[in-house]
């Protein structure tokens, strides 16, 4: 009887470390599971095309992700946790984010002194995001289904012709011109904004007073000048979101 409690006991005993080892594998990597869960803390150091970004953890490591449409108004955020699945595509493995969470900049407090030998607090958020982040939840447009701002009041978009970034440098002097592009950085507040295009090519905007979100996939429609200085820029007539 004694033996038999002990076989019993020992037997138990390998059936909980086997599930203890079988628990303890990462969903995530299970091949038979591709969909699975996973939670991934890292920042956005790439970009490789279309929807598809370049991920980078804290080890260094990095990894392919799928960030849907809205992924250009995250690659200044740091400190981001994404929640997604890991798939496969032609290039290997991808990661496709379902949910993604981050948190401001922490508060700055600074203190400063008065002739009387009091001192105020004096509280300043520091936010290294580009200031066209923020933008009303509402974008003024002149089309109730797509982000249009026809500055210029263009109604001819045939004499609009179809350029990339590095044509720019071949078209004439106020040369009209349309670029499909996102615009990614601000680089004069409310007047200026460098855009890339199809191919992650660089090209600066004046904006004419018009708006678009950071991220935007666009039509572009405009004159191209270059200033004294060589550099070119578009002086934007119209804008047109794509989706």
């Amino acid at each position: 009887m004694k033996n038999l409690k002990k076989t019993a006991a020992v037997a138990l005993m390998v059936c909980a470390v086997c599930a203890s080892a079988f628990a303890a594998k990462p969903k995530a990597a299970d091949k038979e599971n591709p969909n699975a869960t996973a939670i991934l803390n890292a920042q956005i150091v790439g970009f490789e095309a279309g929807r598809i970004w370049i991920l980078q953890q804290p080890n260094g490591s990095r990894i392919r992700a799928d960030l849907g449409k809205n992924g250009g108004r995250l690659w200044r955020l740091k400190d981001m946790e994404f929640t997604g699945s890991f798939v496969e595509d032609e290039k290997g493995l991808l990661f496709k984010m379902s949910h993604v969470k981050f948190e401001d900049p922490a508060i700055d407090e600074r203190r400063t002194g008065f002739g009387d030998g009091s001192r105020q607090a004096i509280s300043k958020k520091q936010d290294d995001r580009d200031v066209a982040f923020y933008y009303p939840d509402q974008v003024p447009t002149d089309n109730k289904t797509y982000i249009t701002q026809n500055v210029q009041g263009v109604t001819d978009l045939g004499q609009y012709g179809q350029v990339t970034a590095q044509q720019l440098t071949e078209v004439a002097n106020e040369g009209k011109v349309r670029l499909v592009g996102r615009p990614i950085k601000t680089i004069i507040k409310d007047k200026e904004m460098l855009f890339w295009d199809r191919d992650n090519q660089p090209f600066r905007v004046v904006m004419n007073g018009a708006f678009i979100p950071l991220g935007q996939r666009s039509y572009v429609y405009g004159r191209a000048v270059r200033d004294e200085n060589g550099i070119q820029r578009v002086l934007l007539d119209m804008v047109e979101s794509i989706e």
